[in-house]
């Protein structure tokens, strides 16, 4: 279930302090606390409108971060040994009484208290292991990590893992550039945990404002903004979270890559993406000549490409009946062409669909689980919220108590706050 950023924030909190003070007296004694307040990340999650399954083939992606967030309070601890101590605590209720200690010692962890390691502790691993060998960790982190709605498809592991930069940064002397968050991310994602996804997420959120639909551009690595006109109050975000968990490493998202590498060197030898792929390359006379499955994915990154160009116009000349059918035709495009989403994301699309009141709706998560995103007339969110759900709930029973829905208002991205400033 969702919950609130300010519960999070206070829960992370009192923790935290808790473990400080029992170090104090315990096998910590030693470390001294260089921050006498607790500094709190937040670490926003991103919706997608527009631009599905394009970034890891050098598509470009409208994106805009939300008021749902990874929560990460910490202290930097000054070290009075050689070797540096990172020690995270998990709020989830499984996670919540082992926290997982990571000893490093110069640029490589030498022994981690969680293996075999859970998949939160997966990231954190592979998080600490990309940083140190980049930059050196000067101090130790202590830290309890939360989120508001995990696994919902809105990137909450790239959220988290810009979490642990945020505050592993603190802990050293380096200040990492926009760039160079977004590619720290990428090795914690591509290297270390085997996903073959694009820069979308982390860029999404480093790149993202709470004024404008970022236009993110994946092969420089930059964005351009998409200012939001003074009409936008006219529209509102609704989210609805499908009870089931988004977890790409174990969906089918590998093996897309891998078909739309296919089609590129298809289409023309020596590319890897369908981006580096000339566009008379990739032309319809072209598309026809490969195989079935490889040609609807060509199909639906040709289309998405289109439509997210179409959208960023259609969003500063506040044309939102124009939007919700681009949303609309990324979504068919996303189940017919590109051949993803579950059922439960399908059905909640239909029942969008047909709701009075939404503009659009697209998967969000790429439709491997997680959540379906609805741009609705804002007089009418509220009403929608609860309606889209309601009929989802009546397919899906099984789901009550886990699937929720909610009205997500735009945000910034990562901030960082010291309680004592709060």
């Amino acid at each position: 279930m969702m919950k609130s950023v300010e519960h999070c924030t206070q829960e992370t909190r009192e923790l935290l302090l808790d473990i400080m003070a029992k170090a104090q007296t315990g096998a910590h004694s030693s470390d001294q606390a260089t921050d006498l307040a607790t500094r709190t990340v937040l670490s926003p999650y991103r919706i997608n409108p527009l631009g599905a399954h394009v970034d890891h083939q050098g598509g470009h992606v409208l994106a805009q971060p939300i008021d749902q967030c990874t929560v990460l309070s910490f202290q930097a601890v000054e070290p009075e040994q050689q070797t540096r101590t990172v020690r995270v605590t998990s709020l989830q209720p499984d996670w919540r009484e082992t926290p997982c200690e990571l000893i490093v010692t110069g640029n490589r962890i030498e022994t981690a208290s969680c293996e075999p390691a859970a998949n939160w502790q997966r990231y954190l691993i592979a998080t600490v292991t990309a940083f140190c060998e980049a930059f050196t960790l000067e101090k130790n982190l202590v830290a309890v990590v939360d989120g508001t709605l995990i696994g919902a498809g809105l990137s909450s592991s790239a959220s988290v893992i810009l979490a642990y930069l945020a505050a592993l940064e603190q802990c050293s002397t380096t200040s990492l550039s926009p760039q160079q968050k977004v590619e720290l991310c990428r090795i914690v994602e591509n290297q270390h945990m085997g996903l073959n996804n694009g820069v979308q997420d982390q860029m999404s959120i480093v790149f993202g404002r709470k004024n404008a639909l970022a236009v993110l551009d994946v092969n420089r690595v930059s964005a351009r903004m998409a200012l939001s006109p003074p009409s936008v109050s006219e529209v509102g975000w609704v989210i609805l979270y499908s009870g089931y968990s988004r977890e790409l490493i174990n969906s089918g998202f590998n093996t897309r890559v891998a078909e739309c590498a296919e089609a590129a060197s298809l289409l023309q030898p020596g590319c890897q993406r369908l981006g580096d792929v000339e566009e008379h390359n990739r032309g319809r006379d072209q598309i026809q000549k490969l195989p079935p499955p490889l040609a609807r994915r060509v199909l639906h990154f040709n289309s998405e490409t289109n439509r997210v160009r179409q959208g960023a116009t259609a969003w500063e000349d506040a044309n939102w009946t124009e939007f919700g059918e681009l949303m609309n035709a990324s979504c068919h495009s996303s189940i017919h062409h590109y051949e993803s989403g579950s059922d439960a994301l399908v059905e909640a699309h239909r029942i969008a669909s047909a709701t009075p009141g939404v503009y659009g709706s697209r998967f969000g998560g790429g439709g491997y689980g997680g959540c379906l995103i609805i741009l609705a007339e804002r007089y009418k969110a509220d009403e929608v919220s609860r309606s889209v759900l309601q009929d989802y709930l009546q397919h899906f029973p099984d789901r009550h108590n886990i699937a929720t829905s909610m009205i997500a208002e735009a945000s910034d991205g990562i901030q960082i706050h010291t309680a004592d400033h709060d």
